[in-house]
């Protein structure tokens, strides 16, 4: 009985009630397309914000700078661990091609093209016509450009409007126009998925981004079997 509580605590305990999704990769060469991983159940029509905007801290909204925005709806209910890729089959284009579970379109007057040196947000709004101006959470970070983007005006954890739960993944070693998780998913972390290093991350011109699931509690099934 202890070992069983003892189980559900540590996954409950993993993920914070604002840690919703993580990219898990992304690859700007054609076509574009971007991977983002569950952290919680989350509920048919649940509606999640992406854009390539950049995030001002000083504000506590993104700036207006003529990159695009991403209305994605999931379509069932998709499970902890489940990878779902959202591509733009032409750059730009009209239409995004989602791997399962949900739809993507334009948030209208918006466009999309996710070149290599774009951060990448995910948020909630408040405001589905104007959701860069009412963000109420943002989920998470990946940026891959060159350079230190954590503590400046564009990470999302400090400032106005903080989202201190979002899960950050700062490329700093060099612009990669293409990268991806490439660790064992079965027991990945939040320490993992932050850590976005040549050592955790794939990184190359041509990769593909992987759909294969994570099982995030697969570290401590381990530790039970063992004992």
């Amino acid at each position: 009985m202890k070992k069983i509580i003892l189980f559900a605590l540590l996954i409950t305990s993993q993920f914070t009630s604002a840690q919703l999704v993580a990219f898990s990769g992304k690859n700007s060469n054609p076509d574009d397309n971007f991977a983002f991983v569950a952290l919680q159940e989350i509920a048919s029509g649940t509606v999640i914000f992406f854009t390539n905007k950049e995030w001002d801290n000083t504000t506590g909204t993104f700036l207006d700078d003529g990159e695009g925005t991403l209305l994605f709806v999931s379509t069932e209910t998709i499970p902890v661990g489940k990878v779902i890729e959202i591509t733009e089959p032409n750059d730009p284009g009209d239409t995004f091609i989602v791997s399962s579970s949900g739809i993507a379109s334009f948030v209208p007057g918006s466009s999309w093209s996710p070149t290599s040196a774009d951060p990448h947000y995910a948020f909630a709004a408040s405001n589905q016509s104007s959701p860069t101006n009412t963000v109420t959470e943002v989920y998470a970070f990946m940026d891959t450009r060159a350079g230190v983007q954590v503590g400046g005006t564009s990470d999302p954890g400090i400032g106005v409007n903080a989202s201190p739960s979002a899960i950050i993944c700062d490329w700093t070693l060099t612009q990669a126009v293409s990268i991806d998780y490439d660790l064992d998913r079965f027991g990945a972390t939040i320490a993992s998925l932050e850590e976005c290093t040549d050592s955790v991350y794939l990184s190359d011109t041509l990769i593909p981004v992987s759909l294969e699931d994570f099982v995030f509690d697969g570290i401590f099934r381990n530790s039970f079997e063992s004992n």
